[in-house]
């Protein structure tokens, strides 16, 4: 406790050097948890955007389906009833279902024809499973009966706009080809993301089961749930549910890459968390070396009068001990403060070409936060050893005569 009371003092005696110490690692910490909380809003935001827009948090398929959807995904159709949709809405954590189908086809136009990928959706279903596909699709571009959404690209290639009457040609399961009439009912605001694919048409459910003679059947079910940061739960749930005749996929089997990406972010915030920790940590060391330089007859002094080295090693640390608490208690609370502010506030991006801006809201963990402030202190005492060893080992005559 005197050590403490001593470092205390110094420390405040010494109050240029300690405010500049206190800056730089406030400065670091400060960074480091606006990083984190921004890092966190958009991955939230991915991640919504994957299973709230794309896939949904689980999706069901007649088992087989993943490893040939490529070949051949309508002999993988399977009826999708109210009897099924009932079963699957009883399952504790699914709040909505809905059906879809995936299928390649032809759209024209009079003349020109364009190969597309279609995909038929419940427009009473949908958007209640997906509602980020608002997003996708625009406000006022939504999928509805008898009328289709297009891609940009789509549009271009046919020279369509809205009211435009579409010709949908596909085969059905049998191989046999069949035509379907669709309006265009809108574009879409933008190529969906994660796609990979710019040539793209919405279509309703009903007609595309009429088109590929699939009559109540769907090749996918979409499930929403909150339970998006741990679905192998639900998973678990729905499969015991529906059977081994199906196969359930949680968004995170079907979306690698989105898996991927969180993985590189978190390799990111590492990268910037060791950058800035090294900074914070040349910077102590800079203030301990000078307040060692400067104190060396003040040192001699005190091991004179019987203090020991290693009272003198641990005064040190306790010095850059108290610089590092310190220090980052103010960077982590201003950085709490902006981050709650910001979630609160939210900042708004609008990607080009989309017609919703996409709303980024910076959360926080405890965790992080104690983890920061812990790093910060233990930075400090490491970045104080050197010069601590320095002091310690000086002889008083030496120190004396400096």
């Amino acid at each position: 406790m005197r050590l403490l009371t001593i470092a205390l003092r110094n420390v405040l005696r010494n109050g240029r050097r300690s405010v500049v110490t206190l800056f730089v690692i406030g400065l670091a910490v400060l960074v480091l948890v606006l990083v984190r909380g921004l890092l966190n809003g958009l991955q939230e935001n991915l991640k919504h955007a994957v299973a709230y827009g794309q896939t949904g948090v689980l999706q069901v398929h007649k088992v087989g389906y993943v490893d040939n959807v490529r070949r051949s995904p309508l002999s993988y159709g399977f009826t999708f009833d109210p009897a099924l949709r009932e079963k699957l809405k009883a399952v504790s954590g699914v709040e909505e279902v809905t059906g879809r189908i995936g299928f390649a086809t032809m759209v024209a136009v009079q003349d020109t024809t364009v190969f597309s990928l279609a995909f038929a959706i419940d427009p009473d279903h949908e958007y209640l499973v997906s509602p980020e596909k608002v997003r996708e699709l625009g406000t006022g571009a939504l999928v509805r009966t008898g009328q289709s959404v297009i891609a940009p690209e789509v549009r271009r290639q046919l020279a369509a706009g809205v009211g435009t009457e579409l010709t949908l040609m596909a085969p059905d399961k049998e191989g046999i080809l069949n035509a379907a009439l669709l309006d265009v009912g809108g574009t879409m605001a933008d190529n969906p993301p994660f796609s990979g694919d710019k040539k793209l048409i919405y279509v309703p459910l009903q007609t595309a089961q009429e088109l590929l003679r699939l009559d109540d059947s769907v090749t996918e079910i979409a499930i929403r749930s909150p339970l998006l940061d741990d679905p192998e739960v639900l998973q678990a749930r729905v499969q015991s549910a529906i059977g081994p005749q199906y196969e359930v996929h949680t968004w995170k089997q079907l979306s690698k890459f989105a898996v991927d990406a969180l993985q590189n972010q978190e390799i990111a915030i590492g990268f910037v968390i060791f950058s800035f920790a090294a900074l914070a940590l040349f910077g102590i060391l800079n203030t301990m070396l000078m307040i060692v330089l400067s104190r060396t007859a003040e040192i001699g002094t005190m091991m004179a009068v019987g203090v020991r080295r290693r009272s003198i090693l641990l005064l040190i640390m306790c010095e850059a001990g108290i610089l590092g608490a310190l220090g980052a208690a103010a960077g982590a609370s201003a950085g709490t403060g902006l981050v709650l502010f910001l979630g609160v506030t939210g900042i708004r991006i609008l990607r080009p070409g989309a017609r919703v801006p996409q709303i980024i809201r910076p959360e926080l963990g405890a965790r992080f936060v104690l983890f920061t402030l812990i790093i910060a202190g233990v930075v400090a005492v490491i970045a104080s050893i050197y010069p601590a060893l320095r002091a310690s080992r000086m002889t008083p005559t030496d120190a004396l005569r400096s």
